[in-house]
């Protein structure tokens, strides 16, 4: 008995040392200097049975493989510009340090070496993930915005690039920021072949980062890690083009260049650009008034804020939009997105960083935009609310609008000494827009007109913003202990006049007309004030508590002044309708209290800040009232970030939030830029109270080069600022602060109001991984958004949710440099519906299909082309859509290096081009349609600058440098 349970003891023991893991260890350096090599691929593969088990070296070169069992393995080792490493290795009964590897430079040409092995394509480490730009084949004149589309997880839609499903809102090159907050500009100048790596995350703000408690206020973010090669010298890239339109009338031009000067720590950046086809570089301060407050109802008291958000102009071959209407709320509806219209642009950039001194950091950027676009647009209402038949709302306009914009930012960092630092950020955008617009609209009720309108509209606006932050940070010898202090203040104003003439008829047995011509002045202003002061303190190794005191206030003035034209022939009689003077302010004062565990697995922080609130206005014109509103809330927040392993992160985060209504959704003013559609604000409104979560799974598995992407977020929001929309089936009056307003038959009247109710939900999942026998990288998508919007109609509350689902399929090549393609598919399923009326329920399918093709073939000839096709179903009759646009190319190389190309492009070959949408509201369904570019051609010089004074080789192209650390 004895001698058996002693055999089952060793055989346990035999089978427990049997499965006993190991890790194996060690740095791989350059062998000529020592320089630790970052992004190596390191693979063990194990004799018996052929898995593998791998990792990619950090900044420093240093790796450790886990999970390694006893047993014979090969390690291999690959690095772009080096010969591979291979050598055996053998586990026995310990882990293993290896120490230095030292890898040798090949030094035959880079086309003759036969990289065995893969090149890793991504690896995660804490929130960050990093991948390698040499895993990903892209050709010679790519830029850096051809490379992200190929990455797993990366689209770019309508001219906005999303990462991780979230909007990129900042572009560094370095850890340095590149043109400020403006991706487009970033994206579209940087040269793919500069980049090592690239970076995503978001970026927490500069106090979140110095404390190390997430105060919430992140921004979606890439960095762009360069080659070491390329870090010395000059780039860029400078073309001209000549051509004519589909009618062969000659005039279609651009002309352009982007000039890099890199020497170091400075680096300096020059862009132009001059074209009447539609291609811009524009960010969301190029909007007039976009950043002086919201606009949801009640604001928008010139119409032509709304006319240049729906006539913005468009790029070609992308589907766009009419754009903010007037209940919006979301600084987007005024963004120049690609939309529909013909526009010219002339534009101006400069970017520069540098170290002044050891002590001393500067970045900064200057944008100069100038354009024209002129849009021809139409758009069809199908409304929700209950009448006595289906009512409709049809319009067409003619829209022309020029704006000119100067944008300036900067980033001034002192490090005192290695204790205490003063960060300062001023930044000043400057606007002028002068538009005109002609519009016509109709409301039908089935077959039977009940209204309609004739208007014609011109505006002449000025827009300031400026706005400085400073922040000074102090450590103490004690770890852990830190105090902050920051202080921002910002101002605003939009200025300017307008004009509109109008008439409108009620039709009917009642029926009525009217004519409207009058003329309005603008003056309005904003202030903000506030202060942040943290101390963090040590409680244990691990433990950490922060107490902090925040103070902010935010004070709007409007001032609009409404003429009629008199008798006199002048425009001097004062509208008391249409005229209010208002002063909003916003006064918040919070204490905070938060409590954060930082561990190397896992890393959170909870806490809870009171917050007192003071939302107080005075009217002083038509009449006088005052308002002052106290709220008093509870702010709780988390957040968690779980390394479960090396290659594997998850990460939730929790926290609420209040928002105040703006000065526009404030003022009790009428505003009948459309008879038909009149609106006005609510001095009654209160703040609202948000809670947002996000749960975000990221995994990269270097040995299979795999990589997995899961985004949940949703947001729930209390006493929302919602449309509350009066429909008259006949003549109606309300009174408007003490005054009669009439609503004509068939019209409507909106003005905001609090509701419960409003949430938003989105998931998405990203799967990448490489398709080795096509030598394809593919990309598999899926997602899905909801978003519930309550309203009033009325008086009866309606919720309008468009739940949509989407999957995408992308496959990128990676064969060579000289043949690149990529394959795209994407289907958009949206279902519309409604409380109210579910009768007006719809489903609208989207699916567009992509094939772009790169070909450089024989002495240098280079073929392109770009083939779309848009399908769409569950439209109005009219713009469903089915077309095909075709781009294609043919250039040819020439000079030194290829650095010079002559291409003849044909643009939109079929001539199918069109911009066609589907919105929809708490209120009503909408169908647009707006005119665009169509075919014509470009003969393009193009000239590519490569002028590196260290790293490079010019029989082999430049080495895989190192970089600088990923961001801690």
């Amino acid at each position: 008995m004895t001698f058996f349970r002693i055999t089952i003891l060793a055989l346990l023991l035999s089978a427990v040392s049997f499965a006993q893991e190991f890790s194996v260890s060690g740095t791989v350096v350059d062998s000529g200097n020592g320089t630790g090599l970052r992004n190596a691929n390191v693979v063990f593969i194990h004799l018996p049975d052929s898995t593998r088990k791998g990792d990619v070296t950090s900044s420093d070169g240093s790796f450790e493989v886990k999970e390694l069992v006893r047993g014979r393995y090969i390690m291999r080792i690959t690095y772009i510009g080096y010969t591979t490493y291979s050598r055996p290795v053998q586990i026995t009964d310990k882990s293993i340090a290896l120490g230095k590897i030292r890898l040798a430079e090949t030094s035959v040409k880079l086309g003759e070496v036969e990289i065995e092995g893969r090149l890793p394509v991504a690896r995660v480490k804490d929130d960050t993930t990093e991948v390698s730009a040499d895993a990903f084949k892209v050709n010679k004149d790519a830029t850096a915005e051809d490379l992200v589309t190929k990455i797993p997880g990366v689209v770019v839609q309508n001219g906005q690039v999303q990462a991780q499903g979230q909007a990129v809102q900042k572009v560094l090159v370095d850890n340095k920021p590149f043109f400020g907050n403006d991706p487009t500009a970033a994206l579209k100048n940087l040269p793919a072949e500069v980049i090592s790596s690239v970076q995503f995350y978001d970026e927490r703000s500069e106090q979140s980062r110095f404390t190390g408690f997430d105060d919430g206020n992140t921004q979606k973010t890439i960095n762009f890690i360069t080659r070491a090669g390329m870090r010395n010298g000059q780039f860029g890239k400078f073309y001209a083009g000549y051509g004519a339109d589909d009618e062969y009338q000659p005039g279609e031009y651009k002309v352009g260049g982007s000039l890099n000067l890199f020497s170091g720590d400075r680096r300096l950046t020059i862009l132009g650009m001059s074209n009447n086809v539609n291609e811009q570089n524009f960010a969301v301060e190029d909007i007039l008034g976009a950043t002086g407050g919201g606009s949801g109802p009640g604001g928008q008291g010139f119409r032509m804020i709304s006319s240049l958000a729906s006539s913005g102009a468009g790029r070609l071959f992308q589907m766009g939009g009419r754009g903010g209407g007037f209940g919006g709320g979301d600084i987007g509806n005024f963004m120049v997105q690609p939309r529909g219209g013909v526009a010219t642009t002339h534009a101006l950039g400069l970017n520069y960083s540098d170290k002044w001194t050891d002590a001393v950091e500067v970045s900064g950027s200057y944008f100069f935009n100038l354009s024209k676009n002129d849009a021809t647009s139409s758009l069809l209402r199908r409304y929700v609310f209950e009448a006595p038949a289906a009512q409709t709302y049809g319009e067409t306009e003619t829209a022309a609008n020029d704006n000119m914009n100067h944008r300036f930012n900067m980033r001034a960092e002192w490090t005192i000494d290695t204790l205490n630092s003063v960060l300062i950020r001023p930044r000043f955008t400057f606007q002028q827009n002068e538009g005109s617009s002609v519009l016509f609209g109709e409301t039908m009720q089935d077959t039977a007109r009940l209204n309609n309108t004739n208007i014609n509209r011109t505006s002449d606006l000025d827009g300031l913003n400026l706005s400085n932050d400073i922040l000074y940070r102090r450590k103490f010898e004690t770890r852990g202990r830190t105090f902050s202090l920051s202080f921002n203040q910002a101002y605003n104003s939009s200025t300017g006049t307008s004009g509109a003439k109008s008439n409108y008829t009620v039709f009917g047995v009642n029926g009525s007309s009217d004519l409207i011509d009058q003329t309005a002045t603008l003056d309005r202003a904003g202030w903000t004030l506030g202060g942040n002061i943290a101390w963090t303190e040590p409680i244990t190794e691990k433990l950490l508590a922060q107490v902090s005191y925040n103070v902010n206030q935010n004070r709007s003035e409007s001032d609009k002044q409404t003429f009629n034209l008199s008798n006199s022939g002048l425009y001097d009689a004062l509208d008391t309708t249409l005229t209010n003077t208002y002063d909003n302010r916003y006064t918040t004062h919070a204490g905070g209290a938060d409590l954060r565990w930082n561990d190397e697995e896992l890393n959170g922080s909870a806490g809870v800040s009171y917050q007192v609130a003071t939302l107080a206005g005075t009217q002083t014109f038509p009449y006088t009232a005052d308002l002052s509103t106290t709220f008093t809330d509870v702010l709780p927040n988390a957040q968690l970030r779980w390394r479960i392993t090396r290659e594997k992160n998850l990460n939730f985060f929790y926290r609420t939030r209040t928002n105040a209504p703006s000065v526009e959704q404030l003022q009790n003013v009428l505003d009948n830029s459309n008879p038909l559609q009149l609106r006005a604000g609510n001095p009654d409104l209160t703040q609202d109270y948000q809670h947002t979560v996000m749960l975000r799974y990221t995994a990269a598995d270097m040995a299979r080069l795999n990589y997995f992407f899961a985004m949940l977020y949703g947001s729930y929001t209390y006493n929302s600022v919602a449309n509350s929309t009066l429909y008259a089936d006949q003549e109606t009056d309300i009174l408007l602060g003490g005054r009669t307003i009439t609503i004509p038959r068939g019209a409507q009247f909106t003005r905001p109001v609090n509701v419960d109710g409003a949430m938003s939900l989105r998931t998405m999942m990203t799967y990448g991984l490489p398709v080795e026998f096509l030598k394809t990288n593919m990309n598999v998508s899926a997602f899905v958004n909801m978003s519930r919007t309550p309203g009033l109609i009325n008086g009866a509350t309606n919720y309008a949710s468009s739940p949509s689902y989407g999957f995408s399929l992308v496959f990128a090549s990676n064969i060579s440099p000289e043949l690149d393609y990529t394959l795209s598919s994407l289907s958009i399923l949206t279902t519309t519906r409604n409380s109210l009326q579910s009768q007006l329920n719809s489903d609208y399918f989207m699916q567009s299909t992509r094939v772009r093709l790169s070909w450089t073939f024989w002495e240098g000839f280079v073929l392109s082309s770009d083939v779309s096709h848009t399908y769409s179903s569950g439209q109005t009759t009219g713009y469903n859509q089915d077309f095909v646009i075709w781009n294609i190319g043919l250039g040819k190389k020439f000079l030194a290096n290829d650095a010079a190309e002559l291409r003849l492009t044909f643009f939109d070959l079929l001539n199918q081009n069109r911009s066609i949408s589907q919105t929809s509201n708490e209120l009503y369904i909408e169908d647009n349609r707006t005119e665009v570019l169509q075919r014509y051609a470009l003969l393009t010089f193009s000239y590519n600058l490569r002028n590196f004074t260290s790293g490079m080789s010019p029989d082999r192209g430049p080495r895989h440098g190192d970089g600088p650390p990923m961001r801690p």
